[in-house]
């Protein structure tokens, strides 16, 4: 994983050079931002995680840093747009959360759900955050996020009132048990026949932390504002899971 990121990076923005073009957007993520204590003041566009020990968090922060000096080295106009996590409709395979959004569907959190929030945003938006930082952004970052970041049991709620058969949960599960959440996640997956969520890198990074992340730059600078409420796009995300459930083909089929 974190060899595919830095060396794509390597290899895209070579190929950019290469081809005489100068300006370049890298897609990078939110997953480079620190995740802080409750009650810390809201990360910007400035900071940048130091916890690496998610894989995929290390793969983004390595992959954005490489593309900032390799940028410089080329001689290329950069600017990179740090989406949250996005969901939405039109996607051909399952991401992360998507899985989640899944696995909400199929009732992991209906004895409770883990005390952590998630820096969502709807694919539609992050597109028009591209479109406008390609057109009118400087050589600097921008986070592309909604204006609050939910927490788990938020999400699973609002899935219940845009699907009252998805289950809501009974409570939000306190910080203490965090360690075992991998081992329930397993069982979870197991027992509703999901992929899994939660790893023991993820619950020790996460353990006692929020997600607490501004939007305020590309908001300020660029005019750009999520147009998408979470409750529409999680309705076009269990949508479009429905829909690409209901085209694969059925494991007891005559081949």
């Amino acid at each position: 994983m974190i060899r595919a990121s830095v060396e794509g990076i390597d290899a895209a923005l070579r190929a950019a050079k290469d081809a005489g073009v100068n300006r370049v957007v890298v897609t990078s993520s939110t997953g480079t931002l620190p995740i802080g204590k409750p009650g810390d003041p809201p990360v910007d566009e400035k900071d940048w995680a130091s916890d690496m020990r998610v894989p995929y968090l290390r793969a983004k922060t390595e992959g954005e840093r490489r593309a900032w000096a390799l940028a410089d080295e080329l001689g290329l106009e950069l600017s990179t747009v740090l989406p949250g996590a996005f969901g939405g409709p039109g996607f051909a395979r399952h991401t992360p959360t998507i899985d989640i959004v899944e696995a909400i569907m199929a009732g992991v959190f209906q004895l409770g759900a883990p005390p952590v929030n998630y820096p969502w945003v709807d694919v539609r938006d992050v597109a028009r955050a591209h479109l406008l930082v390609l057109e009118k952004g400087k050589r600097e970052r921008y986070i592309a996020v909604n204006d609050r970041q939910p927490t788990m049991t938020e999400i699973a709620q609002t899935m219940h009132m845009i699907d009252p058969s998805v289950s809501r949960p009974l409570m939000t599960m306190p910080t203490m048990p965090m360690p075992v959440m991998p081992w329930l996640d397993g069982f979870a997956s197991w027992l509703n026949g999901t992929s899994r969520t939660m790893t023991d890198e993820i619950a020790s990074t996460i353990k006692g932390r929020v997600w607490n992340i501004s939007n305020q730059k590309i908001r300020r600078e660029l005019g750009w504002e999520p147009q998408l409420s979470i409750k529409q796009s999680l309705a076009d995300t269990m949508a479009a899971i429905r829909e690409l459930a209901a085209t694969k083909p059925r494991k007891d089929a005559v081949h």
